[in-house]
């Protein structure tokens, strides 16, 4: 199996003391990891590192087989983020948003950007301005900015967060769909129900450090990632997990 992501060794660490430590990892094709954790556990940084947001203290970075540090250009290319903020301007529409983005990839065509607003549900909507968007909107269209360049591997930061059931189901939907045909994805969120539906691997971290990875299919019947982070997080024990 192809390995899309390998984090080795990724530590950052920050003056007030928080970041991250020693992060180990790697993602084959098609599947899709969901990091958890609370609040500044160091989900952000951590994918930050790995898009090259964020230069890290120590570790490696390889996107394809490609060293994100030493050929960032070409490792990058397979990539497709979402992380914090999405980087939408309201005073424009949609597509004219998308537009601005797709000039960085000139491979693709101008028809990209409707494919992309069909399949996160804002085609009827492209045309009005990102202002007038509720929150959920405004997460379907970072959804779609990461698609445009048509990535081998996703990174997205809490996408689930404002989306109303609608908006769960066409993210849950093209998760599913674009793994089936090979995407890799890494998606951080404190949703662990709704992660619990789609991924595939899970990991948790606490406290900037990688604590516990593990198969979603090795999972005993009836346990859930919940259960996984409530063990980890609380001290309690919880059977067939990890």
């Amino acid at each position: 199996m192809e390995t899309v992501l390998e984090v080795s060794n990724i530590g950052k660490r920050f003056k007030n003391g928080r970041g991250i430590s020693d992060i180990n990892f790697s993602i084959e094709k098609g599947n899709v990891f969901g990091l958890i954790g609370p609040n500044g556990a160091g989900k952000t940084t951590l994918m930050k590192a790995i898009t090259g947001l964020l230069k890290p203290d120590t570790g490696k970075v390889k996107i394809s087989g490609k060293n994100l540090e030493e050929d960032y250009k070409s490792a990058i290319r397979d990539v497709g983020a979402n992380i914090g903020s999405a980087s939408i301007y309201s005073h424009l529409t949609a597509w004219q948003n998308l537009k601005m983005i797709i000039r960085f990839y000139p491979e693709q065509p101008i028809s990209r950007i409707d494919d992309v607003l069909k399949s996160v549900g804002l085609s009827k909507y492209k045309h009005d301005k990102v202002s007038s968007y509720s929150m959920g909107m405004v997460q379907r269209l970072g959804l779609a900015a990461a698609l445009l360049p048509k990535p081998k591997l996703i990174i997205l930061d809490e996408p689930a967060n404002g989306l109303d059931i609608d908006g769960m189901l066409v993210f849950r939907n093209v998760v599913r769909q674009l793994s089936d045909e090979g995407v890799t994805f890494l998606i951080s969120s404190h949703l662990t129900s709704e992660l619990d539906k789609f991924c595939t691997h899970f990991g948790i971290l606490i406290d900037g450090e990688l604590q516990c990875i593990v198969r979603k299919d090795l999972f005993s019947a009836g346990k859930s990632i919940e259960d996984l982070y409530v063990e980890r997080i609380g001290g309690v024990h919880v059977a067939g997990i990890c």
